[in-house]
């Protein structure tokens, strides 16, 4: 030991008069065995316990410092690094072996895993200063932000599933129903717990009861009130003049998004909603004469989902003056849901197949696009809504006129609607592209047309002004819905009041033998016809009265009307047969009398009254 200490002192003397710049090599390279040789011996505890802190990390750089001098003539000093670390060894292998040699001589666990941290992070043993900690703590925000905006619902799941390992079921319940309550305004309530279900890569929410009639409102207003300060209600002060709603839904799967929440698109990227039971009232409801349907306002934060799916939707809708009756859907799937285009992403759906007052409808893509070839527009598909002997009772409600004269019959539903191609905000390289298109178009026209006009001044005419050629700018039309139905009415039952205000004495006289055919056979009447919406009418509109197609549909349907009626051949022909078929009733009535006043038969037999 005594001769490795002084062949180490005698080498870095050497190297300190030849050659100044090689001290470091010559004092690492001889450190390095006589540091060896030191910790092999047991006997001197006192230098081991003074080199204990220092020892770890000179030998892990010592190992790493070895590697680039490799090249360096070794001496008797050199012997014992060589049987360490031989020559031959890359850096990088050096390097692992410096690492695990540096590991293996700390105990504990707890220790060595903040040890493989330390150098995983700085790739050196020292004391962290305060740019490290900030390093690391934004290296930790950044990622975890991150994670959430890209996987919002894996995110969500791991906190509830920590959550719910922790026995908070019923609270992290409790919480889910008053934020959702206070979103919505309704009075909402989980009643199992909430889980995530990787498989389906969502977050199940079971048992959700919903509820919003004017108790639940009242009760929610008084609490906002109270919660500004301004007192309690004042009676007549809430508006309870809306449909009340009564659900049980058994499960509603959902995917978030934080990025669609930061871009006022709502939080729910996904959801789907599986067997809903309950009622829809609106028998309380009173309706102004003066009504006018409006279409409500986009705010920021309307849910727009990529995805809406229904399974097992049976509810039953009172209105009022008008028998309940149900409503279900047995599946329904839309490749869009969004709150401001209610009423157009259901008519856009995939596929939606149900029943309505027991009677069958659907609503899916129509297979038969070649009848639709040569019209006009450029759209993206073509949505068919079909629906089967739907009772006449629907149409009449609130109705005034002949309409309302209808007791029994049936009506068949055959509607296509034509859906536009809208361009997106992504394309509007596209749209500058074919304004320039346009505009180049309208100026080439124009410049013919001056030039077959004026052949003599065809040469060019340089002028420091400008000159205003008055080129019309191409507008971009507005995308049109078009609509096609043809609607037929099935075994119509009427009756014809004795004082009509609506039609003339003569009008009335002329009526009567219709609807008494009308009430005798079993009658159709097939009506077909077409329409054109700016596809405007549907933002914001949440119900077909809003939208203006109840109006279309009639002034629509009415047309059709008074053509058929205008079709001289085809008025004729059932003219001609209503006449017959009066006449024969005729002669009946007077055959059965002129018998019955020979007394050759009984009245009982002709089915006359006694």
């Amino acid at each position: 030991m005594y001769r490795c200490w002084n062949l180490a002192i005698t080498s870095i003397r050497g190297a300190r008069r030849n050659s100044p710049s090689k001290l470091q090599s010559y004092s690492i390279v001889t450190y390095k065995p006589l540091h060896s040789s030191l910790l092999t011996l047991r006997n001197l505890k006192s230098f081991y316990t003074f080199n204990l802190r220092l020892n770890t990390c000179r030998l892990w750089t010592s190992r790493h410092l070895l590697s680039r001098y490799i090249h360096t003539t070794p001496s008797r000093s050199t012997k014992t690094a060589s049987t360490l670390i031989p020559p031959q060894v890359d850096a990088a292998k050096a390097f692992r072996l410096a690492r695990q040699e540096l590991i293996n001589n700390v105990d504990g666990i707890g220790a060595r895993t903040m040890l493989r941290i330390r150098l995983f992070l700085m790739g050196q043993v020292r004391p962290m200063k305060m740019d490290d900690f900030v390093a690391l703590f934004s290296w930790i925000f950044v990622g975890n932000t991150l994670f959430v905006l890209a996987r919002t619902t894996a995110f969500v799941s791991v906190v509830i599933m920590i959550v719910n390992r922790l026995n908070f079921q019923e609270k992290v319940a409790e919480f889910i129903s008053d934020l959702l309550s206070r979103a919505t305004g309704f009075d909402v309530k989980v009643g199992a717990a909430v889980v995530p279900r990787w498989s389906d890569g969502a977050i199940s929410l079971e048992d959700v009861t919903i509820v919003c009639n004017g108790d639940t409102w009242t009760e929610l207003k008084r609490k906002e009130k109270s919660a500004k300060g301004l007192g309690d209600l004042l009676p007549g002060e809430v508006d309870l003049n809306w449909t009340y709603w009564d659900l049980t839904v058994d499960r509603i799967d959902v995917n978030l998004s934080l990025w669609r929440l930061l871009d006022g698109r709502g939080p729910i990227k996904e959801a789907k909603l599986k067997g809903i039971r309950g009622m829809v009232d609106r028998r309380h409801i009173e309706f102004d004469p003066n009504w006018v349907p409006s279409r409500r306002v986009p705010e920021f934060g309307d849910f727009e989902m990529d995805s809406f799916i229904v399974e097992d939707l049976l509810v039953t809708i009172c209105n009022p003056d008008f028998r309940p009756f149900s409503f279900s859907i047995f599946d329904a799937e839309l490749p869009i849901f969004r709150k401001q285009w209610l009423l157009y992403d259901m008519m856009c759906a995939d596929s939606v197949v149900g029943m309505y007052d027991n009677c069958l409808f659907s609503v899916h893509r129509s297979q038969s696009l070649d009848v639709f070839r040569d019209t006009p527009g450029n759209f993206d598909k073509v949505s068919h809504l079909k629906m089967s002997s739907v009772p006449i009772d629907h149409l009449k409600v609130g109705a005034t006129g002949p309409i309302s004269w209808l007791t029994r019959g049936t009506v068949d539903l055959d509607l296509h609607v034509l859906i536009p191609r809208i361009t997106t905000n992504d394309d509007v390289f596209d749209q500058l592209f074919d304004e320039l298109d346009g505009i180049r178009e309208v100026a080439i026209d124009k410049i013919e047309e001056v030039i077959a006009a004026h052949p003599e001044q065809s040469r060019p005419i340089y002028t420091n002004g400008v000159v205003n050629l008055g080129l019309p700018m191409p507008k971009s039309e507005n995308a049109n819905v078009i609509l096609h139905w043809r609607v037929k009415l099935n075994d119509l039952k009427a009756y014809v009041p004795l004082s009509n205000p609506h039609l003339s004495y003569m009008s009335s006289a002329l009526i009567r033998p219709v609807v008494a055919y009308m009430n005798a056979n079993r009658t159709s009447l097939p009506l077909a016809s077409s329409a054109k919406m700016d596809i405007n009418n549907f933002n914001g509109a949440w119900d077909i009265f809003s939208a203006g197609l109840v109006d279309v549909l009639s002034e629509e349907t009415g047309r059709a009307l008074s053509n058929l009626v205008q079709d001289e051949r085809e008025r004729t022909r059932r003219l001609r047969r209503i006449g017959i078929w009066s006449l024969q009733q005729c002669g009946k009535a007077i055959l059965s009398l002129s018998e019955y006043i020979r007394g050759t038969r009984n009245p009982w037999s002709y089915g006359l009254p006694i």
